[in-house]
C-alpha cells in the first residue's frame, strides 16, 4: 500500500496557494509573500514537512506537507514581511548568533550557564508575535479577520508596540534546544490547578517563546518572563532550568486540558534524509 495508505494532512487541504489576499498583520488586501518561520537565517532551509500539532502528536501514518528551501507561511503582505519583519529579525539573528557562541563556552566549561542579549525585549517579542501571526491558514486571507480585541491588540503590537497588550498579557523566553518547530495560536487551556489560561506559542532551536494571560506565572516554575522595563534579554542555559520538548503543547506539564483549532496549530520538521 505505501503512501497510499496513508491519511492526508490538513496541511495539504489547506494548502490554498493564493497569490492575492488579506494580510493576516495588518490586514491590507495585497500580493501576498512567503514568510520562512523561523528566518532562512536561522537554519530554515532544505526539505521540510507540516504538520498540524494534533496530527504530530497523534504518531499516525499521515502524510505530511512537504516542502523545499524551508518551511514558509504565504500569508503575509510584502510590506509586512519586507519591511517590518526583515528589521525584527536583526534583533533575532543577534541573538541566535550569541546563543551559540554562549553554548560553545558552556560546552567547553568556561563557567557561563545563561546568555544575556543587549536587545530591546518588545521588539524581540514583536518579532515573534509577528512570525507566529503568519503560521495562521491560508484560508483567513480569504476575507477581512473580524477585529475581535485580541486581534486588535496583536496587531497594534507588531505593528506599533503597543503597550496595551502587556496588561492582559505576560511574555516568556527559554532556551529550546530542539530540531521541530511548534506553532500555536491562540490555546486555551486549563490548568492541573483549575485556572484557564490563553497561549500564543512559537518554538524553534534555540528558543521558546511565549505570551500568556496575566496570572499564569505557575506554569513556569523555571522561570523566562520577560520585563519590558530592562533594555535586555537572559536566556539560561543551565539544564536544571530547561523546559521539556513539549512544554505548552498541550495537556501535561502543568496543563489538564487544552483547546485549539486544529488549522492554527503545526510542527515543521526536516524531512527524511534532508540535512
Amino acid at each position: 500500500m505505501g503512501e497510499f495508505s496513508k491519511e492526508i494532512s490538513r496541511r495539504i487541504l489547506d494548502n490554498k496557494k493564493h497569490k492575492f489576499g488579506y494580510c493576516v498583520i495588518c490586514g491590507n488586501h495585497g500580493e501576498l509573500s512567503k514568510d520562512h518561520v523561523p528566518p532562512q537565517s536561522l537554519g530554515n532551509v532544505g526539505s521540510v514537512e507540516l504538520l498540524t500539532l494534533s496530527e504530530y502528536v497523534s504518531r499516525s501514518n499521515i502524510k505530511p506537507l512537504s516542502g523545499k528551501g524551508g518551511a514558509y507561511h504565504k500569508t503575509i503582505c510584502r510590506v509586512c514581511n519586507g519591511d517590518l519583519l526583515s528589521r525584527l529579525d536583526m534583533t533575532l539573528k543577534v541573538m541566535y548568533e550569541e546563543t551559540f557562541l554562549a553554548l560553545s563556552r558552556y560546552e567547553k566549561n568556561v563557567g557561563i550557564d545563561y546568555v544575556k542579549f543587549n536587545v530591546d525585549p518588545k521588539e524581540f517579542c514583536r518579532c515573534m508575535m509577528g512570525h507566529l501571526t503568519a503560521t495562521s491558514p491560508q484560508v483567513y486571507c480569504e476575507k477581512p479577520i473580524p477585529e475581535k480585541e485580541h486581534v486588535s491588540l496583536i496587531r497594534n503590537f507588531i505593528l506599533k508596540g503597543g503597550d496595551e497588550i502587556i496588561e492582559d498579557y505576560d511574555f516568556y523566553l527559554w532556551f529550546y534546544p530542539y530540531k521541530n518547530v511548534v506553532a500555536v495560536n491562540n490555546m486555551i487551556g486549563l490548568g492541573t490547578n483549575g485556572v484557564q489560561v490563553t497561549v500564543y506559542l512559537l518554538k524553534f532551536l534555540p528558543f521558546g517563546f511565549a505570551m500568556v494571560s496575566k496570572g499564569s506565572e505557575w506554569l513556569f516554575s523555571r522561570g523566562g518572563k520577560i520585563d519590558f522595563k530592562n533594555n535586555y534579554l537572559r536566556m539560561s542555559l543551565n539544564p536544571r532550568n530547561l523546559y521539556p520538548q513539549g512544554f505548552l503543547n498541550g495537556p501535561g506539564y502543568g496543563l489538564g486540558m487544552a483547546l485549539f483549532a486544529e488549522n492554527t496549530a503545526g510542527v515543521s520538521r526536516k524531512a527524511k534524509g534532508s540535512l
